[in-house]
């Protein structure tokens, strides 16, 4: 083999190598990751909630400023990603978001900041039940995208909101924590955080809802619960649900209001008032057993008294 020869696959051999090499740094550049939302704070101006959104999926994305309006509870971006990359390159400060951040704190200067509150002290339940799944491609079962989920907010057992988001597991659990507005008694703010699709085994997702009417019974601020620019963790204000967690709802009673009371009282009691109905019915089944058995034999004596008669009154009249 001449030197040339050599040579060519050397340099193929080198190549490959150098291809192999930048494989991993292609692989870091997903096409997904974690969106995190923070930064609560209201504008009395537009009667809004405000917050900032940050993007880490693809190349990543400067922090976003998003308006919730109270009313529609339809979010629109104020200051987008776009122009948060524009003023990194315009300030030609691009190794830091600060430039952003700066930028972003100026819109929000004048606006008041939320209270984050317990959920439970101010009797809020939830529960999420699963819809369905979505794939990849609609014709291929093959590959998850993620699962539909539906979310019921109840408050002293009372259902008084209720939303869908994506999710990826059906284990997996579902983070939320609430806000109280200034100036509003029947309002409030509920953040979701969950992993939110499948790609990559799950990226966390966050969202904003406004809930109307509730009764905010305790505004006492929760220490340690400011969202701050990242993940929700969970601490003593905020609910852990799991999809195969059900929210327990009374019956509603159609009695006559008497009726109502005296069955309250038997289970201020210690008494259960389905066992009462069980136990009484029980007993009626019972009664009306021996009453069946009792009827049945007194007819089978009858009907052998009679029968013995005919058959002493056929022997009779054959010896006569």
């Amino acid at each position: 083999m001449s030197k040339n020869k050599y040579s060519i696959i050397f340099a193929l051999f080198v190549l490959t190598l150098g291809l192999v090499s930048l494989a991993p740094k292609e692989a870091d550049a997903t096409v997904g990751g974690p969106t995190y939302i923070y930064d609560f704070r209201y504008n009395p101006a537009d009667e809004s909630a405000y917050y900032i959104e940050q993007s880490e999926s693809g190349k990543g994305c400067p922090p976003a400023l998003v308006r919730l309006p109270l009313v529609s509870g339809i979010s629109e971006t104020v200051f987008s990603c776009d122009q948060g990359s524009d003023l990194l390159q315009t300030s030609g400060r691009r190794d830091s978001y600060s430039v952003v951040d700066e930028a972003i704190a100026e819109i929000t200067r004048t606006f008041k900041y939320v209270t984050p509150i317990s959920l439970k002290a101010n009797n809020i339940s939830i529960d999420v039940d699963f819809l369905k799944v979505n794939y990849v491609t609609p014709d291929s079962t093959e590959w998850v995208l993620s699962r539909d989920f539906a979310v019921k907010v109840f408050q002293q057992n009372k259902k008084v909101y209720e939303f869908t988001l994506t999710g990826c597991d059906l284990v997996q659990p579902f983070h939320f924590t609430g806000y109280a507005i200034p100036g509003f008694n029947h309002k409030m703010l509920l953040l979701t955080s969950r992993k939110s699709n499948c790609w990559e085994g799950g990226y966390v997702g966050e969202v904003l809802n406004v809930l109307s009417g509730i009764d905010i019974l305790d505004r006492t601020y929760t220490e340690g619960a400011y969202k701050y620019k990242s993940i929700l963790s969970p601490n003593e204000s905020t609910l852990v649900v799991f999809e195969n967690e059900k929210v327990e709802i009374p019956k509603t009673i159609k009695d006559e209001p008497a009726q109502i009371e005296d069955i309250f009282t038997q289970e201020e009691k210690g008494v259960v008032s389905n066992d009462i109905e069980e136990e009484s019915g029980e007993e009626g089944e019972e009664g009306s057993n021996l009453l069946i058995v009792f009827s049945a034999l007194v007819g089978g004596l009858l009907v052998g008294y009679f029968l013995s008669r005919l058959v002493a009154k056929s022997r009779s009249e054959n010896l006569g």
